[in-house]
């Protein structure tokens, strides 16, 4: 079994990310990426991406960087900045780790849009249980 089936398999109890949000994992570990491929569910009034959709992207990414092939953790605070809005069809994120040390890491993810607009540029710290 891959890496991606074994990470795929691991979290497929995450239902709201996975089957409500519609995210796929691309790849596992430190530094993990995901997609999002946006519906209306997505799409708030404005029909521009629900904040809430894609910090869930970048919360979950941070899960799957934090989590696949190790101990669990959990995220403890994260800051999201939203730089502009998503012109695609799919939101990618990238995971990349500042810190990480034996309880506590500090990582970036990055969210773009498959046109390569850099959407939304989020900090998480995760706490090792």
């Amino acid at each position: 079994m891959t890496d991606l089936e074994r990470a795929t398999n691991y979290f497929k109890n995450d239902i709201f990310a996975m089957d409500t949000c519609g995210i796929q994992i691309k790849k596992p570990g430190e530094n993990a990426e995901c997609v999002m491929h946006l519906e209306k569910k997505h799409k708030n009034a404005l029909d521009q991406v629900m904040g809430g959709a894609i910090f869930s992207l970048a919360d979950f990414t941070l899960a799957v960087a934090l989590n696949f092939d190790k101990d669990p953790s959990v995220t403890t605070s994260a800051t999201i900045n939203f730089l502009t809005t998503a012109k695609g069809d799919t939101l990618i994120s990238r995971a990349a780790p500042i810190r990480v040390g034996r309880k506590l890491s500090y990582y970036k993810v990055d969210i773009y849009d498959n046109l390569e607009n850099l959407v939304a540029t989020v900090t998480l710290n995760g706490f090792r249980l």
